[in-house]
């Protein structure tokens, strides 16, 4: 399928396809195999490639090397057997990509082997042939929804891949995601968001609609994929990630080094980052007062200034370099890099969210991520249920759903002791109901820096960001009182005409302000709909769809991000230079799912209205919940006039 330029699109004066019809042409778009790497897909576009070397594809010691470089070599040649004959159009032999499978761990930059086919996240900045984890998690729902389970089935494969052969699901199947220590010995990757044991109850609830079992049966599968998930949950509960303190998860790392796609892909970050803390330092370095004594913006940027300025010995900045060729930069700490690593880890990247360029994230307990720790260990009960089920008379699966549950309910009971944030003043010029910039109680992530203390900044990160209030309702953290604080209180500062933006600032930064993404949509609609909010829910689902309709009609695509106010892709307005990337990609998968999540979830919410059996599981939470009651009367249903837009 050939994609018309955005100019084309735009100008086309005809009558375009269904939005349906857009939609199931896309997942054959973004789908990729083996083949299709060859086709360009190795070519990574977020690393550098030396057009006089091969690309890299690298397999794990798990693997036999040789068999696996005889596979891909019987791959090639079916490739350019089906480029002479006709069956693939469009390639000459010559583009065909010569590819270099090697060992870990890895030398130069390449993409790393995954068994099954996948899903790139969209059509303009990835390759045909890069898999991330926080996009899957969300189009794998709107491939179930679709019919597509044989394709889900095959990314969550995919991703248990990941877990078993490169220690976690990876953010990306990209050698920018491993670490490697002094001796060059692989250390923990940067994984992603831990959301892969709902996505195997997905399949494994959807597992009679699949075409082929591909070589094990149900309960084969069910039993490698639960013990795999199990490994992936001690990823968030061992070394940098785990703060024994609260019993609570973090996004950390020992990987102290500058992004080699950073350095390629977005090459003014880190002189951005520079940039800005060095004014900081300029602004501040003969300031004689107290710290204490300092307005708030003083002290923030001190403190930004003292964990991420790299000063000499006589306490002036570093001067800045950054060699594209070696990969160093200099001017930065080692906590800068830490932290710019594990904001990417998070998939907010960047926001204001964690402050300064998002990489004071390493010192923070974030909402998100234990919400979501909790909602891999709910999931990990009901997998164990399942298991109980197909054999009864195995203790251990009994055993293993109530400890899972158990331990949801210690990290529900974690968050509620240490991430609700009641709204109290936290220093001397704090006012958390400045109507300018109200910060309503509602969840907040933790700062646990000794620093924050020094330079009083507060221990909460008043901050109004979508996900830290979305992620709670969506996974059962809130209790009843504070999901009607959450949906009266602090919705209302972020809905929009055209959706839900992500934060109330504006900080040039993609994942704030008007700017709105599919995963926050879901949190925040699911979310009230979990809690009983079934007209708000039903609101924001109907605002979405007709969001991505209008903007389809007008462009001829679904857009990675949107703005709220306009409802259109125009979101570059918004994104400095240097923090991030300000394109906005075509096609994109998970405003895909979100499309088709929310058709099903209109005629589920209306029916829940209605007082009826929505005759369906409810896809919220663990993506396949099967035991949700009804609210009757919905808690919201004063707003019932709001339903239709």
């Amino acid at each position: 399928m050939r994609i018309p330029s955005i100019e084309e699109a735009e100008a086309f004066s005809g009558q375009r396809p269904s939005i349906d019809d857009y939609i199931h042409e896309m997942w054959e778009v973004l789908s990729f195999d083996h083949e299709d790497l060859f086709l360009g897909g190795a070519r990574d576009t977020l690393l550098p490639h030396d057009p006089n070397e091969s690309h890299y594809v690298y397999v794990s010691e798990k693997e036999n090397l040789a068999e696996v470089q005889d596979y891909y070599a019987q791959v090639r040649a079916t490739v350019i057997d089906k480029i002479r004959n006709g069956e693939i159009e469009g390639y000459a032999e010559g583009d065909v990509l010569d590819i270099e499978i090697k060992q870990l761990p890895h030398d130069k930059p390449g993409i790393l082997h995954i068994p099954k086919r996948g899903l790139s996240p969209g059509i303009d900045r990835y390759s045909k042939g890069t898999f991330y984890n926080w996009d899957s998690a969300f189009m794998i729902r709107g491939l179930v929804q679709d019919g597509m389970v044989d394709l889900a089935k095959d990314m969550v494969d995919n991703l248990l891949y990941e877990i078993e052969h490169y220690d976690g699901p990876l953010n990306a199947n990209s050698t920018f995601c491993l670490s490697k220590d002094a001796q060059g010995n692989l250390r923990k990757p940067r994984a992603q968001l831990p959301l892969v044991a709902s996505k195997v109850l997905n399949v494994i609830c959807n597992w009679s609609k699949l075409k082929s079992e591909g070589g094990e049966s149900k309960l084969e599968w069910l039993k490698r994929a639960t013990a795999l998930c199990e490994k992936h949950h001690e990823h968030w509960m061992t070394g940098a990630h785990y703060d024994g303190a609260t019993g609570l998860s973090k996004f950390d790392t020992n990987h102290d080094l500058p992004g080699v796609e950073v350095i390629y892909a977005e090459p003014d970050h880190y002189r951005h980052a520079y940039d800005t803390l060095y004014d900081m330092y300029e602004r501040n370095k003969n300031n004689k007062t107290p710290i204490a004594d300092r307005p708030y913006q003083e002290r923030k940027d001190a403190y930004y200034v003292e964990n991420f300025l790299a000063l000499d010995e006589q306490g002036t900045p570093v001067a800045f370099s950054q060699n594209a060729e070696t990969g160093e930069v200099r001017g930065l700490t080692a906590a800068f890099f830490r932290g710019d690593w594990a904001m990417r880890e998070s998939g907010f990247d960047p926001s204001r969210r964690f402050g300064f360029m998002n990489v004071d994230i390493i010192n923070h307990i974030p909402v998100c991520l234990n919400a979501f720790r909790k909602n891999m260990e709910d999931s990990l009960s009901e997998l164990h249920k399942i298991l109980a089920t197909e054999e009864p008379d195995n203790p251990q699966w009994h055993e293993g759903a109530s400890r899972w549950a158990a331990m949801a309910q210690k990290t529900k009971d974690a968050m509620q002791e240490h991430l609700w944030d009641d709204g109290a003043p936290q220093y001397n010029d704090d006012d958390p109901k400045n109507e300018a910039d109200p910060m309503p109680p509602t969840f907040r992530d933790l700062n646990i820096n000794p620093l924050a203390e020094k330079y009083k900044i507060g221990k909460f990160r008043r901050y109004n960001f979508v996900s830290t209030s979305a992620a709670p309702l969506w996974t059962g953290i809130a209790t009843e009182a504070q999901a009607a604080q959450i949906i009266e209180n602090v919705l209302p500062l972020l809905e929009r005409e055209y959706g839900v933006r992500t934060s109330t600032r504006h900080s040039g930064c993609q994942w704030d302000y008007e700017i709105t993404f599919s995963p926050n949509e879901v949190m925040m609609a699911e979310g009230a709909e979990k809690s009983g909010y079934y007209h708000t829910a039903l609101r924001l689902r109907k605002k979405r769809i007709h969001a991505i309709e209008k903007e389809y009609k007008r462009t001829g695509f679904i857009w990675e991000k949107m703005e709220v106010l306009n409802g259109t892709n125009q979101t570059g307005q918004y994104i400095g230079e240097g923090v991030g990337y300000a394109t906005n990609d075509r096609g994109f998968g998970w405003t895909i799912a979100e499309y088709i999540d929310a058709q099903h979830a209109i005629l589920r919410l209306e029916k829940k209205i209605a007082g009826e059996d929505p005759n369906e599981p409810n896809i919220v939470t663990s993506y396949l919940v099967i035991s949700e009651g009804t609210a009757i009367p919905p808690k919201d249903a004063h707003l019932a006039h709001l339903d239709k837009l």
